[in-house]
């Protein structure tokens, strides 16, 4: 059985097939854990910049609040949603392995 999701399947199916087939669960929980680490960092980043951003200006005597600072941090938070809806998703399908070991 082929483990990525095929043209004209919907995620619904596919991850019903997942829930079936162990191969499909492991291919998605390895891609949604490098795309969690990749979010991840991006979101490090943009907190970042938004904090030197926002110290520069303000200690430079400017305002502290720019419009620049303003898109990084709401980068950041967008990052920060999507690192947690992977993580939900490892954790739906860890749990599905865990519920495969229970009944055998």
């Amino acid at each position: 059985m082929q483990g990525s999701k095929g043209e004209g399947e919907s995620f619904r199916e596919y991850f019903r097939r997942a829930r079936h087939d162990p191969g499909v669960r492991r291919e998605i929980m390895r891609s949604a854990g490098v795309s969690r680490s990749v979010t991840g960092w991006l979101a490090a980043a943009f907190a970042a910049m938004t904090i030197f951003l926002t110290l520069e200006g303000g200690l430079r005597g400017g305002g502290w609040i720019s419009t620049q600072s303003i898109a990084y941090a709401i980068m950041f938070v967008l990052c920060m949603m999507i690192y947690a809806k992977f993580g939900e998703r490892i954790a739906a399908l860890r749990a599905m392995d865990d519920r495969e070991d229970t009944e055998s």
